[in-house]
């Protein structure tokens, strides 16, 4: 996924896995750096960025998100 990254750095799935990745894998200071560049860009990032929330376990911010995502 890191590589992925650097090579597709624009690209919000790749941004939106990988921070998943961090999360559940007990890194959240990488997840939530992610989770902040993710929601600057200037595209639809609301799933991807529920992605990353729901593997830091916080379901608020998580349902916040799919709930954009789902008007977007």
């Amino acid at each position: 996924m890191k590589a992925a990254l650097a090579s597709m750095s624009g690209y919000e799935a790749v941004k939106g896995s990988l921070g998943h990745l961090y999360a559940v894998s007990g890194r959240p200071a990488e997840a939530k750096a992610l989770l902040s560049e993710l929601i600057k860009q200037d595209t639809e990032v609301a799933f991807f960025a529920a992605l990353i929330c729901a593997g830091l376990n916080d379901t608020d911010a998580a349902l916040t998100w799919l709930e954009r995502a789902v008007d977007e």
